[in-house]
């Protein structure tokens, strides 16, 4: 299986999506990616960095990157994780509304990454008991 986490600038919410997938999914079959409806950041955010390594993620790919059809055929499942992000991908897309947040709003960014986490590990679990 291949997952795809979609939000708007790929800087946030689906690189922390995909990081948290990363670590707590122990299946080798299942491969994962992240992308930006409007990558328009060379990097991945310092704070969304430091917060994540307080949830023990050291490292995570900190270069946004554009969806394209490519990575939309590539993927068999698409988690748009954002309520400002359209991705026309049928069936095969599901969407998990987190908002945005500005970076300098550390307790906004610090409960949306914990929220993810849940949400995250909770996918990992589902994907485990079906395989």
């Amino acid at each position: 299986m291949k997952i795809l986490f979609v939000c708007k600038h790929n800087r946030f919410r689906s690189k922390v999506s995909e990081a948290f997938f990363k670590k707590f999914n122990k299946n080798r079959a299942i491969k994962v990616k992240s992308a930006g409806t409007f990558p328009d950041f060379k990097l991945v955010a310092p704070v969304v960095r430091n917060i994540m390594k307080k949830f023990g993620v050291k490292r995570m790919n900190i270069h946004p990157k554009r969806i394209n059809k490519a990575l939309i055929k590539w993927a068999d499942l698409i988690i748009v994780v954002a309520n400002d992000t359209n991705v026309r991908a049928g069936k095969k897309a599901v969407k998990w509304p987190v908002s945005d947040t500005q970076q300098n709003d550390y307790p906004g960014i610090f409960k949306r990454v914990r929220n993810m986490r849940g949400r995250v590990k909770k996918l990992v679990a589902e994907l485990k008991q079906k395989s």
